[in-house]
This record gives C-alpha cells, structure tokens and sequence, in this order.
C-alpha cells in the first residue's frame, strides 16, 4: 500500500542520469524505467557527449535521480567496520578531511566497503548548470553508491559498469576496479536485460523502490531536492487536474444552459402565442354569449354595452390581460321566489396585469372617457412575482345608455 501510495505521489515511471568519464571525456546516460505490474521495465537507453544533447529529454515533471560519477568524485576501497560511526569511515579512507566541505556516501555490502566523496562546491555548481537546462532531479548519489542495492542480484562474476567493474571473489566477496571498456555491454540483472551503461539508474531506481537507506550527508540535499519536485509536481499536476475540472464545468454548464434557454424560448413563445390566441378566442366566445343574452334581456341597449365592451378590450395593454368582462352583473345569487336585481350601468372588469404602472395608466385613461362616470376598483392582488390579478368596476353615465 506504501509504495502505490509513492506511486500516485510521484508517479510510475522513473528516470536516471548517470554522469561518468572515459578518457577524460564527459558521456550522460539516460536511462527510462517504469513499474508495470509490480515489475520493473526498462523502457528506453540513451547515451549523449553534452548536456545540450540530454536537455530535451528530460522535463521539470519527470521523476530525476543523477548519480555523479565522474573524476570530481574520488572513491576509495575500505573494508566494513561497523563499530565506526559515518563520520570516522570517511576520515579513515581520506584523512585530514574538512567535512564541512565535501559531500559523501559509503556503500557497505558484505565484505565490499567504498567511500564516495566530493566537493560540496562542484556538487552545488553542477546542480546549478544542470538546473539553466531544466534538469532538474528529485535526488542525487555519488560514485557507484547506489549498487548496493542490485548486488545481491548478479549471478555473473564480474560486473561491469559505465567506468568500473566489480569481480566476485570466490569467499563470496567483493572486489572494486576503475575500467575504460572500449564498448558498453549487455547485462542482465535477475532476467532483465540492459546497457551497462545504464546499472546506476536501475540501482537507483531500485533503492527508490525498496526505500533503501545509505550513510551518507547528501541526506539533507536530498530531502530539499525531494520536496521541491514534490511541490512543483503537485501544482503542475493540481493546476491541470483543476483548470481541466473547472473548463469542463463551465463548458458542461455553457451547453446546458443554451439547451435550456432554446427551450425555454421555444416554449415560451408558443405557449404565450397559443395562450393570447386562446384568451381572445375565449373572450369572443364569451362576449357573443352574453351579447345574446344582453340583447334579449336589454333589447337596444345590448349593442351599446357590447360597444363599450369592445372599446374595453380594443384598447388593452399588452401587459393587461382579461379574465372575464360581466356587463349589468347580478348584485346577489339567484334565489328561488325572489326578483333578479341587476347593478346598472355597470361592468365588472377582471383579469392579470404584469405591469403596476401600466395597469393604473390604463384605468386613469378610461376613467377620462366621456361615458364613463367612474372608475372603481375592487381588487388588486399579488399572484406570482411577475403577476397581479384585479377586478375593476366601471360605472357608465346613464345618459350613454
């Protein structure tokens, strides 16, 4: 669980750059791995003569170990002795030493002992010039310190390196050598092949793996070198992640609502079409009733009413929308064995308006008209926030009659 933890952290793939010397010239190796099903592949092998070259194949974001294994890092067989402290193998290999000033490493596997060391100041200038090319790594190792952890894994008797060989001695032990191989070999470590070019960064990939620990002081440069790729990988990838997230929102919602406002324009406006088509045609329909009616009932006097009626409505706003127009209405129900009373002169006016202002303009201009006595009216209420219904009363001059 630990490791895929350190995985979705950091990543799966892995890639190291081994910086070495053969006849006082300077190579880089660069070597791809990636974890797949819990196994180790080897993904790409190059091999380059100046950094320029490597630059290009090596982004901020990729998961960097470099070991420096070039003649600025002097390395020195000592046997293991585990009754000395770090501090006191480095000054048993080099003496008269000033810590404070070198950078160093010990690899310590059965009877192989070495001490790494190197100069705090081409470490750090080194770094400096990797890092105006834009490589930068999330650890560093010094000398073939790093081999440690594949060792215990080679079969063959001799093992060879970019610059070095390691022979196995017949007690089953270890022996360290310099070598200048003319040609870079095939290798294999537990089945897996690779260059031999290329053994630092698996080792290295390997300790990252397993989270193998070395006595060493790089210890401290490390964890800085970690957690600034950490924290750049985390907004580079958190920045991503959220602006992708965030883009695919707004666009999802952007689709969204033009769906839903075609829609709704749609609907609206055929709803309101149909609706204003059916509330005139329900009007006509009741205005011709109660025109029978009236002219039944009322005689000659049922054209007028049905006159003012039709300027009522002719001259409606489009804000105002009528319910019901009742000319002469009843003043009460109709009740067995009692006459029907009727309010003359009248006309009871209802419906909806969307608009207040509009609404009072409209009752101000019909009370001007000249057969019209009186405006009064009877209710005003609040039915939705774009709504309001109403119920006015309009008394007509008797001499209009």
């Amino acid at each position: 669980m630990e490791n895929w933890i350190k995985y979705i952290i950091k990543g799966f793939s892995f890639k190291g750059l081994e910086i070495f010397e053969l006849e006082n010239h300077t190579f880089y190796s660069l070597t791809e791995l990636k974890m797949k099903k819990n196994e180790i592949h080897v993904v790409s092998e190059m091999l380059f003569g100046t950094i320029q070259e490597v630059a290009p194949h090596i982004k901020k974001t990729d998961m960097l170990s470099i070991a420096i294994n070039s003649s600025q890092i002097l390395k020195k067989w000592s046997l293991p002795d585990s009754k000395l402290d770090i501090e006191q193998k480095v000054i048993q290999a080099f003496p008269n030493l000033d810590l404070h000033k070198f950078y160093f490493e010990i690899l310590a596997v059965e009877n192989l002992g070495m001490v790494s060391i190197g100069k705090r100041e081409y470490v750090n200038n080194l770094l400096s010039e990797l890092e105006t090319h834009n490589i930068v790594p999330m650890r560093i190792s010094l000398g073939i310190s790093d081999i440690g952890t594949t060792i215990p894994y080679f079969q063959a008797s001799n093992i060879q390196g970019s610059n070095f060989r390691i022979k196995k001695l017949d007690d089953s032990g270890y022996e360290f050598e310099p070598d200048s191989p003319s040609q870079h070999y095939n290798i294999e470590i537990n089945g897996l092949d690779m260059s031999s070019t290329s053994l630092l960064s698996f080792s290295a990939f390997l300790g990252y793996f397993i989270s193998s620990e070395k006595k060493s002081n790089v210890t401290t440069l490390n964890k800085e070198l970690e957690n600034n790729f950490l924290n750049y990988h985390f907004y580079n990838l958190g920045f991503k992640w959220g602006l992708g997230i965030v883009l695919g929102i707004l666009f999802l919602n952007f689709l969204c609502y033009t769906h839903y406002k075609a829609q709704v324009t749609s609907a609206e406006s055929v709803s309101s079409s149909e609706q204003q088509i059916s509330t005139l045609r329900k009007l006509e329909d009741e205005v011709a009733l109660k025109e029978e009616k009236l002219n039944m009932i009322l005689g000659t006097k049922s054209s007028r009413s049905t006159f003012y009626m039709d300027r009522i409505a002719n001259e409606l706003p489009v804000t105002i929308q009528l319910d019901q127009m009742e000319y002469q209405p009843l003043k009460r129900p109709v009740q067995e064995h009692k006459s029907i009373e009727l309010k003359l002169n009248s006309i009871i006016v209802s419906g909806y308006s969307n608009d207040k202002t509009q609404f009072a303009q409209w009752t101000d201009a019909l009370e001007q008209k000249d057969w019209i006595a009186r405006i009064e009216i009877l209710h005003y209420g609040y039915v939705s926030k774009t709504s309001d219904e109403f119920t006015v009363k309009i008394e007509i001059h008797e001499a209009e009659q």
